[in-house]
């Protein structure tokens, strides 16, 4: 397993922070793809087989994502995905889906998602989109190791039995090491930068926890077996994603401030 897990981050890695590094179209266009693996495992998570919701989801993730920074999020946000999803919910109820509201949930998600990468993108560059991701492999790093070496009480046991608080704790604490590392070699605002990281390190074992909700409420293991060794792309992206999204929320309500 572990083996497998190496060879696909080794595969993967490369053209990923290629693409990010060389920005658009390359950026939008590895978005856009996540979109499209994210819908179909979102789908396949509550459905026997690929429906309609997969590719109205891609669909309306993939347009919002061109057209959500010149219209602003709000208006893309609430004018067309709202009323897609209210349409949807109405149709499962109607058809009796189990876990009708928690399905819909992933049109609105992902394509807040593919929305805020994009604006992260174009708002504040690609040095923001590189360390919103070292700081969300921080915090995955230093839960896994803290967690395991130390153990102890669980942090969340009816969402995630395996997490622990050590873990949570150890997360913030790589996080923080990784991010003051960048704070000296490039000379940014330390005390400032130590802050936003602790947010988006708790905002990013969140997202980890929503998941595993999300797959305890449905019984499933991992999102897909996409990508060997790691289960889905939802089971990667899941911190980065509610990361990307709060990050540009935060940036639009404080008026375009980054660093």
């Amino acid at each position: 397993m572990l083996a497998k897990r190496i060879l696909s981050s080794l595969v993967l890695l490369p053209p990923v922070i290629a693409a990010i590094y060389f920005a658009n179209p390359w950026y939008e266009m590895l978005i856009a793809l996540s979109v499209v693996f994210l819908a179909w495992e979102w789908d396949k998570m509550f459905s026997a087989r690929l429906t309609m919701y997969a590719m109205a989801t891609t669909a309306t993730a993939i347009t919002a994502m061109f057209i959500g920074t010149e219209y602003y999020f709000g208006y893309v946000f609430l004018g067309i995905v709202l009323v897609l999803s209210l349409a949807f919910y109405v149709k499962a109820r109607k058809e009796k889906e189990p876990h009708s509201l928690l399905k819909v949930f992933g049109l609105p998600y992902i394509t807040a998602f593919a929305m805020a990468a994009v604006y992260l993108e174009e708002s504040s560059g690609n040095h923001l989109v590189f360390w919103l991701i070292a700081m969300v492999w921080a915090t995955d790093t230093g839960g896994l190791v803290f967690g395991k070496a130390i153990g102890g009480p669980k942090l969340w046991p009816s969402i995630s039995p395996n997490k622990t608080w050590a873990g949570f704790f150890g997360g913030i604490i790589c996080s923080l090491i990784v991010s003051y590392a960048v704070a000296m070699f490039f000379d940014l605002p330390l005390y400032d930068l130590l802050i936003m990281t602790t947010v988006v390190s708790i905002v990013a074992q969140l997202g980890d926890l929503l998941e595993s909700k999300i797959k305890r409420v449905v019984g499933v293991k991992d999102s897909s077996a996409l990508i060997p060794g790691h289960g889905g792309l939802f089971d990667r992206l899941d911190s980065l994603m509610l990361v990307m999204i709060a990050a540009a929320f935060a940036i639009i309500i404080s008026g375009g401030a980054t660093f």
